[in-house]
């Protein structure tokens, strides 16, 4: 049998005037890994956890149940070993957006990519 998973991963988050605290599942289910293997996901930012539009930027964080990642690129955030057949984290996002720290109008974004791999 060949090594296997379904991951299931946020396609977006948009943090409002009245949403800054937005909880989002990261999900893997089917996995079937050889004796010893582990499956890791990680996370990288575009960015650096800020979100831009142009020159101006706003702060960030994400969270992985309950626990702050550091924001820095390439942090695990859901490893899983060989014999489970599932896994899940819940990923929070928060942010300190407001008029006050918005120094252009428009659209401010980032973008997350979450990378998998078999150990």
């Amino acid at each position: 049998m060949t090594e296997s998973y379904v991951v299931t991963i946020p396609a977006s988050v948009s943090f409002t005037d009245t949403e800054k605290n937005i909880d989002r599942p990261l999900q893997v289910e089917n996995i079937v890994l050889n004796e010893g293997r582990t499956l890791k996901i990680n996370v990288s930012s575009l960015n650096n956890f800020k979100m831009k539009n142009g020159d101006s930027e706003i702060d960030y964080k994400m969270m992985v149940n309950a626990t702050e990642i550091p924001e820095k690129n390439n942090q695990d955030v859901l490893v899983i070993k060989a014999g489970e057949h599932s896994g899940w984290a819940i990923l929070h996002f928060l942010t300190e957006l407001s008029k006050d720290n918005a120094l252009l109008a428009g659209r401010y974004s980032d973008t997350l990519t979450f990378t998998v791999s078999i150990v």
